[in-house]
């Protein structure tokens, strides 16, 4: 750990006092992803002077751990097609947490998934690969965290994204194209973030494909999303302001993976 802390907003407190008692008592590596990861990220941005955007709101901390048996990626596929649950999932001090156990994924593991398959499998075992440690404070709160690297939160929150459509709390999927945009515009205005995706070739692929596909062809959809759904005091996001951010990420992407 390097620098200052990162300044969280008082309202994450609870979540942070929760995630560090978590971490604490597991004794394999936790690295924090979600929307808790995001606004570590978002306010880390913030404090460099690369963006200015306010951490949305979330109540759950969820992060990922190795599994205590490894097995490569078919457990972790098995997972997504709906097999049985591997997250644990608990209540401390208050918070809701969630652990999913994620498998190691070897060269040629993904070569047959489908892009959501390799967003959630190499995702999420990225995240735990490209976890660093932060120091976090928030209110009366101080603690040292791995959270998870803003390629692999592109990858999960692209994910996330793609299994909530249709479902029943569609604010989850405003936030998630709301998370995804602000992440890219605050990290790849000099293309680091796009660098660091393709040396994740499949995984690059993959993240291409779908901020292509939810930010240029379905730009006016997700837009609405976020519109409609999304919480009252969130910035505006325009079709026009996700196609901008999308094409140029896009372009930097495959330009690396050629």
């Amino acid at each position: 750990m390097s620098g200052d802390p990162v300044l969280l907003p008082r309202s994450f407190e609870p979540l942070l006092r929760a995630a560090a008692e978590a971490t604490r008592s597991n004794p394999r590596r936790c690295v924090v992803v979600g929307g808790f990861a995001v606004a570590v990220r978002l306010a880390e941005a913030t404090q460099r002077g690369l963006a200015s955007y306010r951490a949305r709101a979330t109540t759950d901390v969820d992060v990922v751990s190795p599994a205590a048996t490894t097995s490569g990626a078919d457990h972790l596929v098995a997972v997504e097609s709906g097999g049985a649950p591997e997250a644990t999932r608990t209540v401390v001090a208050g918070v809701r947490f969630e652990a999913i156990d994620v498998e190691p994924v070897g060269e040629g593991d993904a070569d047959d998934l489908d892009d959501k398959s390799v967003l959630f499998v190499v995702g999420h075992a990225y995240a735990l690969d490209s976890g660093d440690a932060v120091t976090l404070e928030s209110g009366d709160a101080t603690a040292d965290l791995h959270v998870a690297g803003v390629g692999a939160l592109v990858a999960t929150k692209l994910h996330a994204a793609l299994d909530r459509r249709g479902e029943r709390r569609p604010e989850k999927l405003a936030g998630d194209i709301r998370d995804v945009h602000h992440l890219i515009d605050a990290f790849d205005a000099d293309g680091r973030v796009s660098a660091e995706l393709a040396l994740q070739t499949r995984l690059g692929t993959a993240v291409a494909n779908t901020v292509e596909s939810l930010f240029v062809f379905q730009a006016t959809r997700s837009a609405r999303a976020v519109q409609v759904w999304g919480d009252s005091t969130w910035d505006p996001l325009t079709p026009d302001e996700l196609v901008t951010v999308g094409e140029l990420f896009v372009t930097r992407l495959r330009g690396r993976l050629a």
